[in-house]
């Protein structure tokens, strides 16, 4: 059986927090094609005070067909209170 987009969310949450051993901030993007499902979300990388001075790492997976992380990649690194470069393309 096929995943839904929800299923391949909750698996790449619980299996790349155990990977990485980080908190999951955010979902940043979703899509599936015929190499898989490829998500981006946020991890907390350092908590800090106050928060918007928190660490998050951007990260790409890749999962399988059947909800297993095939490839992860740690991309970007910035602060909470920074915007994201999508924010600052909106912004203009």
């Amino acid at each position: 059986m096929a995943l839904t987009t929800a299923q391949a969310i909750d698996r790449v949450k619980k299996q790349l927090s155990d990977l990485v051993e980080r908190q999951l901030s955010s979902v940043l993007a979703v899509s599936k094609d015929e190499e898989g499902w490829h998500i981006s979300l946020e991890m907390m990388e350092r908590k800090a005070i106050p928060d918007h001075m928190d660490l998050l790492a951007r990260y790409d997976v890749l999962l399988d067909d059947e909800g297993n992380v095939v490839n992860f990649d740690r991309g970007d690194l910035r602060t909470r209170g920074e915007a994201t470069k999508s924010e600052e393309t909106e912004k203009k």
